[in-house]
Formats: C-alpha cells, structure tokens, sequence
C-alpha cells in the first residue's frame, strides 16, 4: 500500500514537474511569438519605406530621362531646321554662282567681237 501510494506521489509530482515545465516553455513560446510579430511588423514597416523610396526615385529618374528627351527633341528639331536654312542658303549661292557664270560668258563672248 505504501509503495501504491509513493509510485502516485511521485507521478503526480512529475506531472506537476511536468505542467511546470510545460508551463515555462509555452511561455518562451508565446514571447517568441511576440517577438516574431514585432520582427515581422518592423520588416513590413521597412519594406514599405523603401517602397516609398524607390517610387519616389524612380519618379525623379523618370523626370530626369523626361527632359533629356524633350532636350534631345529640341536639339534634333534645331539642328533639322538649321541644316535645311544651310541647304537653302547652298541652293540660292548655286544659282547666283550660275547666274554669275552665265553673266561672265556674256561678257565675254560680247568682249570679244
């Protein structure tokens, strides 16, 4: 009888042992816990400023290649039209230039008779 009673003394006193053990493991569990979802909210919080960076960074670039286009639209346009007032001016000089050969021809032939 005794032994009956000392082999239930002693498993009640393991599973209170146990209980106790069980009891601070759940509770490093739930302050693991904790801790993940402070990890986790700290690393959406700064996954959202860089977001919030990166747009902002890339709306500057974009900006930037935005004018660098109009610039380089700007200089193709200026360059287009200076070249056709250069071509022009080539055009008007051939026809004085020939006109002026005729003109020396002229006088010329006239020169001579």
């Amino acid at each position: 009888l005794l032994r009956i009673f000392l082999k239930s003394a002693l498993s009640r006193k393991q599973n209170f042992f146990d209980d106790g053990h069980n009891m601070i493991q759940a509770q490093r569990l739930k302050s693991q816990m904790k801790k993940a979802r402070d990890r986790e909210k700290t690393l959406f919080s700064q996954i959202s400023k860089l977001k919030q960076k990166s747009d902002v960074s890339l709306k500057k670039e974009r900006d930037i290649l935005q004018k660098r286009i109009i610039h380089l639209i700007d200089r193709s346009r200026y360059e287009r039209d200076s070249k056709q007032k250069a071509e022009d001016k080539v055009i008007v000089a051939s026809k004085k230039l020939n006109a002026l050969s005729d003109h020396i021809e002229r006088l010329m032939v006239y020169l001579k008779h």
